[in-house]
């Protein structure tokens, strides 16, 4: 499934973390069941393989693997694939760090990389 969206300002916590999100602000409903997703975001700059978290306070955020510059305000067009794991809530940023380790860790099997 493809979604498309336009990159929002959040509350920079991904960044603070070390793990940078797109947040988007999505065009059209989607059916998706919340929880983190394979994904891959196509961009001028060329193709990135990404997790996306959907659901998250009703948001949607995509982090791109190997990308690094600004996406404000920029139309961002995902293909979802495989979801990999369920939103979880957390009470320390260590467990939550934990937790996005683990499903990068299984992206980066699935996706066949180091």
């Amino acid at each position: 499934m493809r979604i498309k969206g336009k990159v929002v300002e959040g509350k920079g916590e991904g960044r603070l973390l070390g793990f940078p999100t797109a947040n988007l602000s999505i065009f059209e409903e989607s059916s998706l069941v919340s929880g983190v997703y394979l994904a891959e975001v196509f961009l001028d700059e060329g193709d990135f393989k990404a997790l996306a978290v959907i659901g998250l306070e009703s948001r949607t955020e995509v982090w791109l693997k190997d990308f690094s510059g600004d996406l404000y305000g920029r139309i961002l067009e995902v293909e979802i694939g495989e979801r990999i794991s369920e939103i979880e809530n957390f009470t320390s940023n260590k467990d939550l760090l934990k937790k996005i380790n683990q499903d990068l860790e299984l992206a980066k099997k699935i996706w066949q990389i180091n």
